[in-house]
C-alpha cells in the first residue's frame, strides 16, 4: 500500500512544472494589431533601401538628366547623343554619364554604344553624329571616322561639333611640356587638346597609342598617315580616344604617298 502510494506520488510530478500565464485571445489580438504598423514600416524601409537606383533615372553617379548638377557638363546632342523622356534606353544606346553629356530637366541623355572592335563606321554616312543631318560630317577610313571641319571625333567615334574634352580629363592622356613632345609610344592630340594643357608655355596632349582606337581590317590594326596640304604626310592624332586626322587632312595607308 505504501509502496504503491509512493510510486503514484513520484509518477505525478506535474506540480513541479512552472505555470505560464495564459493571456486571453482578445489581449493577444490587440498586441498583434498594435505591433503590425511598426513591423510593416521596417519592412518597407528595408525594401526601399535594397531596391537600388532606377537605371532609367540615369547611370549611377551621373547626376541624372539635369545639367544643373554640373555646370561644366557637356551637352548631350552636341556630343552625338539623344535627349528623350525617361524610358528604357533605345536599342544600341545607353544612359549617358555626366562626362558624356546631359539634357535639359525632364529628359535623359542616351549615347550610342561604342562599336566593338574599335570601329565606328562602315560608310561615310555612319560618321554623322546626328542622323538627321544629310550632309556628310566626315569620311570612314577602315572603320574610323575622319571628321570634316568644324566637327570633331567624339568618344563614340562619331563626328559632332563639340570640341574634345580637356587633356587632363581624358583617360590615358598626359600634358607634356619642356619639351612639348610625346613619347615614342604616344600620339599627339589635336590643336584644341594641346591648347587645353596651357597657353603660356607650348604643350602637347599625349595619349598612349595602345589606348587610342585606330582603323582595323580583319581584326588587324592598320598603320596610316594623314596628308596635310602644307606639311605632307603626318602621323595621326588621338582625339577623344580615337586615332584620326586633323580636320582638312586626308587619311592614307602608311605605305602610300600623298598626292
Amino acid at each position: 500500500m505504501s509502496r504503491s502510494t509512493g510510486l503514484g506520488v513520484l509518477s505525478d510530478m506535474s506540480f513541479l512544472r512552472p505555470v505560464l500565464p495564459v493571456l486571453p485571445l482578445a489581449i493577444l489580438a490587440a498586441l498583434i494589431v498594435a505591433g503590425a504598423p511598426a513591423c510593416n514600416g521596417s519592412l518597407a524601409t528595408v525594401l526601399s533601401s535594397d531596391a537600388g537606383p532606377d537605371p532609367r533615372d540615369g547611370a549611377a553617379g551621373d547626376g541624372g538628366d539635369d545639367p544643373s548638377h554640373d555646370a561644366g557638363a557637356p551637352g548631350c546632342v552636341d556630343h552625338g547623343g539623344l535627349c528623350i523622356g525617361k524610358s528604357l534606353p533605345p536599342a544600341g544606346y545607353h544612359v549617358a554619364t555626366r562626362d558624356e553629356g546631359v539634357c535639359s530637366p525632364g529628359a535623359v541623355c542616351y549615347m550610342p554604344d561604342p562599336s566593338p572592335g574599335g570601329t565606328s563606321c562602315v560608310a561615310d554616312q555612319d560618321c554623322n553624329g546626328d542622323a538627321a543631318v544629310s550632309s556628310l560630317m566626315g569620311s570612314c577610313f577602315h572603320g574610323v571616322c575622319m571628321c570634316n571641319a568644324p566637327y570633331f571625333v567624339q568618344a563614340t567615334g562619331k563626328c559632332a561639333k563639340a570640341p574634345p574634352a580637356d587633356c587632363i580629363l581624358q583617360k590615358s592622356a598626359t600634358c607634356r611640356q619642356l619639351p612639348p613632345e610625346c613619347l615614342a609610344d604616344e600620339l599627339r592630340g589635336n590643336a584644341e587638346e594641346n591648347a587645353s594643357c596651357g597657353d603660356l608655355v607650348e604643350a602637347a596632349c599625349c595619349t598612349k597609342t595602345a589606348a587610342c582606337k585606330g582603323p582595323v581590317t580583319g581584326g588587324v590594326a592598320i598603320d596610316f598617315a594623314c596628308c596635310s596640304k602644307k606639311s605632307g604626310a603626318q602621323p595621326p592624332v588621338c582625339v577623344n580616344g580615337w586615332q584620326t586626322c586633323t580636320a582638312g587632312d586626308s587619311a592614307i595607308l602608311k605605305s602610300d604617298t600623298c598626292n
